[in-house]
């Protein structure tokens, strides 16, 4: 079947120089090249509506359970729980792995927590190992040492912090919403960065390709900013919230 590009003559359409094969049997060329550009302009705010459902309908529900202390503890616990879950079926750890975290996170000591770190990835590798000792087959130990790595980066992305959050959600509402906020606004800026002023294309660092090739400086930048807005303005935001009494009692 012959195909042939859309030219100017035609009415030269493009998206982001991407060249357009039409068949000779498909609809008019110009219909078809109206209808890219439409989609091409649209399909970047298409999630608009579904972001600020988001908006509307999560953030009353999250800050009134975040205002209480039990149910904010509740939910970074079953957070990390999920979360645990998504990495053992990622990673095709054993199911060891979620209450030996559970556990972890909850030494409310220091010096007891990190003593008992390397204690439990000391058990679960031997937990690994003999369940693989059966075979011993270059694949099999191949994927016991993948399982180890995903063992360690599991404890030190999820378990330690995980804590973190913990520890944070337990020294009040102000500071783990001040925290999110940040993060949510970084996120953001990046966004709105990234969509209004992806036009202009600076050539990204290798490490940031390194990251995410779908990454870009402009995206970096706008979620520096917003972060730093954030931050800047949580002083007043808080103020505002006292002056409506909007969190309560939680500020002070």
């Amino acid at each position: 079947m012959n195909q042939l590009v859309i030219e100017r003559s035609a009415g030269n359409y493009s998206t982001d120089g991407v060249c357009v094969l039409v068949s000779h049997q498909s609809p008019p060329s110009s219909t078809i090249a109206l209808d890219i550009l439409r989609s091409s302009t649209s399909n970047s705010w298409d999630d608009l509506h579904r972001r600020l459902a988001t908006i509307c309908i999560g953030v009353p529900i999250l800050w009134g359970l975040w205002s209480h202390d039990v149910l904010r503890y509740v939910f970074f616990q079953g957070l990390h729980v999920v979360l645990c879950l998504e990495w053992v079926q990622l990673t095709k750890l054993s199911y060891l792995f979620i209450p030996v975290s559970v556990m972890l996170v909850n030494i409310s000591d220091d010096t007891l927590f990190l003593a008992s770190l390397p204690c439990a990835v000391a058990v679960l590798s031997l937990v690994l190992q003999s369940s693989s000792s059966s075979s011993s087959s270059s694949s099999s130990i191949s994927d016991t040492n993948q399982q180890l790595t995903s063992l360690v980066t599991g404890f030190l992305l999820l378990t330690v912090t995980c804590r973190l959050w913990l520890s944070l959600a337990s020294s009040g509402f102000v500071p783990t919403v001040s925290l999110l906020l940040t993060v949510w606004n970084c996120d953001t800026g990046a966004l709105l960065a990234g969509r209004l002023l992806g036009k202009y294309r600076p050539r990204q660092p290798t490490w940031l390709h390194g990251i995410s090739p779908y990454k870009s400086v402009i995206g970096l930048l706008g979620g520096i900013a917003g972060g730093l807005g954030t931050n800047y303005y949580l002083g007043y935001f808080w103020k505002l919230m006292e002056r409506y009494h909007l969190a309560g009692s939680s500020i002070g």
